[in-house]
C-alpha cells in the first residue's frame, strides 16, 4: 500500500538527483532507500527512475507520480 513516506522518498530522490544524496539528506542508508524504491516500483509495476552513471532521472511514469504526489 502506498504511503506518504513513499511519496516523500521519491521526491527526495528527484530533488537530490541521486539515491545516495537523497539517503544522506533524509537520514537513511543508501541500501535502505534503494530497497524502498525497488519495493515501490514493484508494487506499482512502474519504473520511476532511470539509473544513470551520474545519478537518476525520473521516467515519464516517475514524473507523473511526482506531480500527483505533490497534489
Amino acid at each position: 500500500m502506498l504511503n506518504v513516506k513513499d511519496i516523500e522518498y521519491v521526491a527526495a530522490i528527484d530533488k537530490a538527483g541521486s539515491i545516495l544524496k537523497a539517503a544522506n539528506n533524509i537520514g537513511l542508508s543508501q541500501p535502505a532507500l534503494t530497497k524502498r524504491l525497488q519495493n515501490l516500483e514493484k508494487q506499482l509495476q512502474l519504473k520511476l527512475f532511470d539509473r544513470l552513471a551520474k545519478g537518476v532521472q525520473p521516467t515519464q511514469a516517475g514524473q507523473i507520480f511526482l506531480a500527483e504526489g505533490r497534489k
